[in-house]
C-alpha cells in the first residue's frame, strides 16, 4: 500500500475517532482510581522510631466533583484523617523516598513516601501517603530512603494540595 494511502486511511481514522474520545473524557476518567495510576504493594518498612506508613495510609479521601459547562470537572480531594489525627502538632520521624522539589543536592523542600521515585513529573502514591517537608537545613538528595524529624501538621479542611506538612524538619543520620 502507498504511503500516501496510509497516511490518508490513518488521517481519516483519527477524524472519526476523535469526537469519541472527546466524549469520552468525562469526570469518570479524571477520578482517583485506587491502583490505577498510583503505585500499590507493601509499603516500605519503617525504623528507628518512624510513625509507620500504614498510620498515614488510614486517612481517606472524600471526593468532590464541580462540573462546568465550559470545561472539564474539578476533582478535589479532602482528607479524613483518622489514626494521624494523634501525631498533629508533635515531633515526629518519618522514613521513605525523596522526590526532590528544589534544585541541586540539597533539599529543604521535597515529598518524601513509601515508594521509590519512578517518574520525575510527580509521585505516583496515593495523597494520603505523600508528606510535604520544609526542611530546617538541606537534606542530601538520595536514591534510597531517608529519615527525617520534624514537627507534623496537618492540612486544614477546605484547603488543596498536601494533606500532611512536615515543619522544621532535620536529616536523621
Amino acid at each position: 500500500m502507498p504511503m500516501k494511502k496510509i497516511l490518508s486511511t490513518l488521517m481519516v481514522c483519527i477524524l472519526v475517532l476523535m469526537p469519541r474520545a472527546a466524549r469520552a473524557f468525562t469526570e469518570q476518567s479524571v477520578v482517583a482510581i485506587p491502583g490505577f495510576y498510583y503505585q500499590s504493594g507493601p509499603l516500605l518498612a519503617v525504623k528507628d522510631g518512624a510513625v509507620p506508613w500504614e498510620t498515614f495510609a488510614t486517612t481517606k479521601e472524600a471526593q468532590t466533583i464541580a462540573r462546568h459547562a465550559d470545561r472539564l470537572p474539578d476533582v478535589n480531594l479532602q482528607p479524613q484523617f483518622k489514626a494521624i489525627k494523634k501525631y498533629n502538632g508533635k515531633v515526629i520521624k518519618i522514613y521513605g523516598y525523596m522526590f526532590p522539589l528544589d534544585k541541586g543536592d540539597g533539599q529543604k523542600h521535597f515529598l518524601i513516601g513509601p515508594y521509590a521515585q519512578v517518574c520525575p513529573f510527580h509521585f505516583h502514591i496515593r495523597p494520603s501517603l505523600v508528606v510535604e517537608v520544609n526542611a530546617k537545613t538541606p537534606v542530601p538528595f538520595d536514591y534510597d530512603p531517608v529519615m527525617v524529624q520534624g514537627t507534623l501538621r496537618l492540612a486544614r479542611a477546605g484547603t488543596n494540595g498536601s494533606f500532611y506538612f512536615l515543619d522544621d524538619a532535620v536529616p536523621i543520620k
